[in-house]
C-alpha cells in the first residue's frame, strides 16, 4: 500500500502501541458516570492513517462488541476527552494510565506479547552501560518509564542519560540521524517498521521488559455481563478470520486476560491531567 513508502509513516503506524504494565480486576463501583457505547483509541498517528491501518481491528470491535470507535491523537486531547466522556473501553497511551486508574478504570485485556525497548545509535553500543553519559531522544511521554526501566537494570543508569523529549516517533530518528542526540529509544514493534536500509546504519541494544505492549481499560461501572462479553471477544481477536491476518502482520500476538496488579501502572505516573497537557505542549513546541 502507498502508506508504506515513507519511513516516517512506517514509524507512525505502531507508535501508539507502546504501553505499560497492567492489572486484572472486575469492575468496581468507584466511578463518576455511566459507561457509554464508545471505544476510545489513543494514537499519536494521524487519524486517517490509523483508521486505514487498523480498520480490520476497528471493524471487529464495532461488529463483535457493538461499540463506536473513536480516535484521539494528542495526549492532552486524549485525557481531556477521558475526563468528560464515560467510555465503556479505552486504549490509552502512557502516561494516561495513572489518571484513568485513579478514576476507577480497570484493565480488561492486555497484549499477549511483552514490550521490548530498543536503544539505537550511529556509533557502536554493545550494552546498556554504553548509554551512560549520552544524550537520548525519546517520546516525551515515555521518558519517565525509560528512566525507571534503566534504573531497574543498573542502579542510577536512567539518571545518567540526558533525555531529549520529542512529540512524534519519527522525531526520535531525526534527532539521532542528524546528530542532535547520540542515542534513541523506541519499541521493537516500531523498529520492525523501519526501512532495512535505515536499520542497517544503526547499532542497537535491546531491553526486554515484563510489561505488555498494550492494555485496554474498562469503565468501572460497566455491567459485569458486558465486561465478560467484551473480554471474551477481545481475546478472540487473533483467532477470528476477520482479524487474523492483521494480528500476524503486526506481530501483535493478540490479547489475553489482563494480569494483576495495577500498582505498577499507578506508580509509574502520579501526575495530573494538567501535567500531561503541559508535557505534551512542551514537546510540541520543541519539535
Amino acid at each position: 500500500m502507498r502508506m508504506w513508502s515513507s519511513p516516517a509513516v512506517m514509524l507512525f503506524l505502531l507508535s501508539s502501541l507502546l504501553t505499560l504494565e497492567i492489572g486484572a480486576t472486575t469492575p468496581s463501583s468507584s466511578t463518576t458516570g455511566i459507561p457509554q457505547n464508545h471505544f476510545w483509541f489513543s494514537s499519536s498517528v494521524r487519524s486517517d492513517i490509523m483508521e486505514s491501518t487498523l480498520s480490520p481491528l476497528f471493524s471487529y470491535i464495532e461488529k463483535e462488541l457493538g461499540l463506536d470507535v473513536h480516535i484521539s491523537m494528542h495526549e492532552c486531547d486524549v485525557v481531556k476527552r477521558y475526563a468528560t466522556t464515560e467510555s465503556a473501553l479505552i486504549y490509552p497511551l502512557y502516561p494516561v494510565y495513572g489518571p484513568l486508574l485513579r478514576r476507577g478504570y480497570v484493565p480488561i485485556v492486555q497484549s499477549a506479547e511483552d514490550m521490548e525497548v530498543l536503544f539505537f545509535s550511529r556509533k557502536p553500543i554493545y550494552s546498556l552501560s554504553d548509554l551512560a553519559g549520552k544524550s537520548m531522544a525519546a517520546r516525551t511521554r515515555f521518558i519517565e518509564l525509560l528512566k525507571s526501566l534503566l534504573n531497574q537494570q543498573q542502579s542510577g543508569l536512567g539518571d545518567q542519560i540526558d533525555m531529549l523529549g520529542t512529540h512524534m516517533a519519527d522525531s526520535v530518528f531525526v534527532k539521532v540521524l542528524s546528530g542532535e542526540a547520540e542515542t534513541g529509544a523506541i519499541t521493537s514493534l516500531v523498529w520492525k517498521m523501519i526501512a532495512p536500509e535505515v536499520r542497517e546504519k544503526l547499532y542497537t541494544v535491546q531491553l526486554q521488559t515484563t510489561l505488555p505492549q498494550a492494555v485496554i481499560l474498562a469503565h468501572p461501572k460497566l455491567d459485569q455481563k458486558l465486561f465478560n462479553s467484551y473480554q471474551q471477544a477481545l481475546t478472540n481477536v487473533s483467532s477470528s478470520s476477520a482479524t487474523r491476518d492483521f494480528v500476524n502482520k503486526f506481530d501483535l500476538g493478540g490479547f489475553s486476560v489482563a494480569r494483576s496488579s495495577t500498582d505498577m501502572l499507578s506508580s509509574m505516573y502520579t501526575g495530573s491531567i494538567q501535567d500531561i497537557c503541559d508535557a505534551a505542549k512542551k514537546a510540541l513546541e520543541a519539535n
